[in-house]
């Protein structure tokens, strides 16, 4: 069975985005060794889960990036496996998507993952908002946690795992330590 894994970036203080979704904290500590990484999850994987507002954000960038003269290879490569992967969107007000190779799942979240799961292929990554991520982890629908910690305080903003209702449990599977302070933390449920 393929799993659901969650790939998420937090601060210290435990935001996934500042107050307005604002993310200028993440990509002010990316740098080349993540992007090696990233490539590595990419590949690793057949399908990509997000919600709407990270759906609306990649829809507009990665088809950029790929046509950009300005990219630089790794970017192209990136953007090409972003646009030609499948995307399930999961969003109860967007009508349709249009990004290549996108899906919309307006209801029944946790049959059509469910579905997901069944299928033969490789695991399935999802990037998504705080609600979406929340939505999942209440459904107990993922089954990896990847969570990058950067090494920023932003006080005030989405914070990672709210809503919650009951405790989670992890248990750790490894960590990798970046050479810019990002430390990254892999988990599954117990």
């Amino acid at each position: 069975m393929r799993k659901l894994i969650l790939s998420t970036n937090i601060t210290l203080d435990g935001f996934m985005a500042g107050p307005d979704g604002e993310l200028d904290w993440h990509f002010q500590n990316w740098n080349d060794e993540m992007g090696v990484y990233a490539m590595e999850q990419i590949n690793a994987i057949d399908t990509i889960l997000v919600g709407r507002a990270t759906y609306e954000r990649m829809a507009i960038h990665w088809p950029a990036v790929a046509v950009n003269l300005a990219s630089d290879k790794g970017e192209i490569e990136f953007a090409n496996k972003m646009n030609s992967l499948p995307k399930i969107v999961f969003s109860t007000t967007l009508s349709a998507v249009e990004w290549n190779n996108s899906k919309l799942v307006k209801a029944n979240i946790a049959e059509e993952v469910v579905k997901l799961k069944q299928q033969p292929g490789r695991d399935m990554i999802m990037w998504g908002g705080v609600g979406i991520v929340a939505t999942f982890m209440q459904l107990g629908l993922i089954d990896e946690y990847r969570t990058f910690i950067a090494p920023v305080v932003i006080g005030s903003g989405m914070r990672f795992g709210k809503d919650r209702s009951r405790n989670l449990d992890l248990k750790l599977l490894s960590t990798k330590t970046f050479s810019n302070g990002v430390v990254l933390l892999c988990y599954e449920p117990k």
